[in-house]
């Protein structure tokens, strides 16, 4: 499981925003059409970015990359807080990926 905080994805312009979310959630740049479809996107509503992130999450292509990703939304609770609700198995799931990059 990998944890994001989606104030730091909703950050930039929208050239760094797209490219920012392509390389956060999907872990690769942006292809030409993907990079054209979220700045239409973007162009059509600017106050998307928050459900372009979510959309790109609950992807096909995301969800094949075998690791779920969370996004913490802050609404005024601390990361901590935002860890707390967490379930166990998914706390579980976050400890173990640290320690195996330690290995």
């Amino acid at each position: 499981m990998r944890l994001l905080k989606g104030s730091e994805l909703l950050q930039g312009s929208d050239h760094e925003f797209i490219v920012t979310i392509f390389r956060q959630i999907l872990q690769r740049g942006p292809d030409e059409s993907g990079y054209r479809h979220f700045r239409d996107a973007l162009e059509a509503e600017p106050g998307a970015r928050r459900r372009i992130v979510e959309d790109m999450v609950a992807s096909p292509e995301a969800r094949r990359l075998g690791e779920e990703v969370l996004i913490l939304w802050d609404q005024g609770a601390s990361f901590g807080r935002a860890l707390e609700e967490l379930s166990a198995e998914a706390l579980l799931a976050l400890f173990r990926q640290k320690f195996e990059k330690l290995d």
